[in-house]
């Protein structure tokens, strides 16, 4: 990354209203977390812009995964799909802190109602896998 890009990433991600650094990480709750956050603090990320001129997304690798609490994520690939992900998260379990970590480009959520939730679904998939269900492809 050039000097200029981290320069900007350093200031980029403090200018952002409600955002704590914690060991090199970001936090900030879901209500508070923007598109232009996550540019800010992910510099190697949102580099290519697609879509069109009224709806300019990122796509595929140049776009950061978020964790939906079923131990999948979602792909935000611009404004719109970051609202959504917003509104979910908050259905299920409320205004929770995000960790953003800039150094491994990926983002989670360590509140206990999200962790358990995580796990129930984990185990809700585990105790039928082998019995010739769904079991991938």
């Amino acid at each position: 990354m050039d000097q200029s890009k981290w320069k900007n990433f350093i200031v980029g991600a403090m200018l952002h209203e409600g955002v704590k650094q914690e060991n090199g990480k970001y936090i900030v709750s879901i209500s508070d977390l923007t598109f232009d956050l996550l540019k800010d603090t992910f510099p190697t990320k949102y580099l290519n812009v697609k879509g069109t001129d009224t709806r300019p997304m990122y796509m595929g690798s140049d776009a950061v995964l978020l964790p939906q609490g079923d131990g999948s994520s979602k792909r935000i690939v611009d404004a719109i799909a970051l609202d959504d992900y917003k509104d979910y998260i908050m259905s299920i379990v409320g205004n929770v802190d995000i960790s953003l970590d800039p150094t491994t480009n990926k983002a989670t959520i360590e509140d206990p109602k999200f962790k358990e939730r995580e796990a129930e679904i984990g185990k809700s998939i585990a105790k039928d896998y082998g019995r010739g269900g769904y079991e991938g492809d």
